[in-house]
């Protein structure tokens, strides 16, 4: 299981045109790979199917976990994040 910095990187893909494949723009990418936001579940879908399953939607969800985890509010509330991109 790979992050999307690391699929992109491994496979030579630039970071534009993987933004134009999954209908998103470079900026909104640029947030994803930085962890400033994460992506909606339409949109984690859209960058597993992009990548044949290669940064599977679940790596989104784990980290959202991990992060609720390191600010110490896990398991007491659902873990949406206050941002998204890509909602449908």
């Amino acid at each position: 299981m790979s992050t999307l910095e690391q699929y992109l990187a491994e496979n030579g893909i630039k970071q534009a045109a993987f933004a134009a494949s999954i209908s998103i723009s470079r900026g909104a990418l640029a947030d994803l790979l930085t962890g400033r936001r994460t992506p909606s579940l339409a949109l984690a879908k859209r960058i597993s199917d992009a990548t044949s399953g290669g940064v599977p939607m679940e790596i989104w969800l784990r980290d959202q976990h991990t992060s609720a985890h390191a600010n110490a509010a896990c398991c007491e509330q659902d873990h949406l994040p206050e941002k998204t991109v890509g909602a449908a």
